[in-house]
């Protein structure tokens, strides 16, 4: 039996610093001289601290705080986001905390291939880790391995911090991605996990597997990706029946959408709408601008996350599963000898 405090639900991710906006520049102007330089200094101060150490120190959104407070009751967290909304960078850090956190603990983060691993996933988890960690003297030692670089990720595909006081090993976040379960699917069969990160789409037969990954130490399994190919078999087994727990209205279309909903066709499932708007961090003026003039399916799912079944009306029963093959697994690929018949139609209209 495992022991308690080695089980990921007696641990509440609560880190950061709640966002303060940056004051506007009206509100500046209106500043003694004083205040105003004590402002810049504390901001200043602010992004330091948050820049040696991402995590403990760094600004959370009130959407992230939203996720963390349900982390102990839904066991399958889904985030649908609009596009450049912070799903990836909040998804890193709640990989980091745990790696940092749980005694001996058991993260694995999935992408598409290994390049989007490597350029994204890996990347958002090195930018996340503490300077203390990033400078250590040593980057490879018994119970630790933090060897990283630009082209090639972290060395093995593997990210071990240093072991907590009193644990046997240290935090591990190990990487795999969509084309090896495709290749292999006993890729994911055997481990346990206290988290697991897929981001982007994961194959519905993938996480059919991944959450039988986590029961042994009360673990979570977090999606997150924007609902562009619309409504596709993975969002019917979540999404199918809901019940919405909070909505906001929206400015773009100037209807109330929900932010958090439970799965009633997936127990133990909870969705939060991650809003492009919302993300601080980087100017959306210019995405606002482009968005507003689309269609109302695309302003859902690009700006809101939000999956509409029109989108994907028009191949109700196309299936990713069954009627895509990846180019290297067709057997004339796989074997320049295969014997193969060639086709070609067209139409010559007028």
């Amino acid at each position: 039996m495992i022991p308690a405090r080695l089980l990921a639900d007696n641990y509440q991710p609560d880190f950061g610093i709640n966002w303060i906006p940056p004051l506007t520049r009206e509100q500046l102007t209106q500043l003694p001289h004083d205040k105003l330089a004590a402002y810049a200094n504390a901001r200043k101060y602010a992004d330091q601290r948050a820049e040696a150490n991402p995590v403990g120190a760094g600004w959370t959104l009130p959407s992230w705080r939203m996720v963390m407070d349900a982390w102990k009751k839904y066991p399958i967290v889904v985030i649908l986001g609009g596009q450049r909304s912070t799903k990836s960078s909040f998804a890193s850090r709640l990989c980091v905390w745990a790696a940092a956190t749980i005694p001996d603990a058991e993260v694995r983060a999935y992408h598409v291939n290994e390049t989007r691993s490597i350029e994204d996933q890996q990347r958002f988890i090195w930018d996340n880790l503490p300077h203390s960690l990033k400078t250590m003297p040593s980057k490879k030692g018994m119970y630790h391995s933090l060897q990283y670089t630009q082209k090639n990720g972290f060395t093995g595909n593997v990210c071990i911090l240093p072991p907590l006081p009193g644990a046997k090993s240290g935090g591990v976040i190990r990487f795999g991605n969509y084309r090896q379960y495709q290749q292999d699917a006993q890729v994911t069969e055997g481990y346990k996990a206290h988290l697991i990160w897929a981001d982007e789409e994961v194959p519905p037969k993938m996480f059919e597997t991944l959450i039988y990954r986590t029961p042994d130490y009360h673990g979570r399994v977090l999606l997150t990706f924007t609902t562009l190919q619309g409504w596709t078999p993975l969002i019917q087994d979540i999404l199918g029946k809901t019940k919405t727990i909070h909505k906001r209205r929206s400015s773009l279309l100037n209807i109330d959408l929900p932010i958090m909903q439970e799965s009633l066709s997936r127990p133990g499932a909870a969705i939060f709408y991650f809003w492009t708007e919302d993300n601080p961090f980087i100017d959306t003026s210019d995405f606002l601008r482009k968005v507003r003039g689309r269609s109302r399916d695309e302003i859902l799912a690009r700006a809101h996350g939000v999956p509409t079944k029109s989108i994907g009306g028009a191949f109700p029963a196309f299936n990713k599963e069954v009627n895509v093959v990846p180019h290297d697994m067709l057997p004339f690929i796989k074997n320049p000898d295969y014997p193969v018949t060639r086709y070609m139609a067209i139409d010559p209209a007028g």
